[in-house]
């Protein structure tokens, strides 16, 4: 009898492990999946895409503006969607509107100088800026982005994939010595 009693103690407390292993991988999936609840991406966009591919920018002079185009051009809008935002790289921006499609721009810190300051004194580091780390709801590969979009005032999302890269454009800054 005593051999049953230790082999269904042994028994019980074997399945209470497995158990909460279980439980536990399970949360830990769902957290790892928490934007399948929020974001659900849609299997086929709403409009017809005919184009969309993504270009760096950047302005000509050292400490001036960078960033990244990303164009969309959409060929029939008959669901009359309302493309509001996409993500993209670990950046989220808002789309403009244009002809025949919708653009992006994020701005990026390729050709700013960013000084910290570096002190024996920890007042004067104070305006230093605190490098912020915002939770990206989407695990993308690099030429992958998330477009929002707004339909019967309900948001949704899809994915375009396989985003055409465009050569570099440099944008001139206007020559304020040669005043006319």
């Amino acid at each position: 009898m005593k051999i049953i009693q230790t082999s269904f103690l042994s028994l019980t407390v074997l399945l209470s492990f497995v158990t909460f292993f279980n439980c536990s991988s399970v949360k830990q999936n769902n957290a790892e999946n928490n934007n399948s609840y929020k974001y659900l991406i849609q299997e086929n966009p709403p409009i017809e895409i005919t184009e969309s591919y993504y270009q760096h920018w950047v302005a000509d002079v050292k400490g001036g503006a960078s960033g990244i185009y990303l164009h969309i051009y959409v060929k029939d809008n008959t669901n009359n969607v309302l493309l509001e935002s996409v993500y993209f790289r670990g950046m989220h921006a808002k789309l403009e509107t244009i002809k025949p499609g919708y653009v992006a721009n994020f701005i990026t810190e390729a050709n700013y100088t960013n000084d910290i300051i570096m002190s024996s004194e920890p007042e004067s580091e104070y305006a230093n800026q605190i490098p912020s780390k915002d939770e990206f709801p989407f695990k993308l590969k690099d030429n992958e982005c998330v477009v929002g979009y707004n339909q019967r005032n309900t948001i949704k999302y899809f994915k375009i994939k396989n985003l055409f890269k465009k050569l570099w454009k440099y944008i001139p800054q206007p020559n304020l010595d040669n005043k006319q």
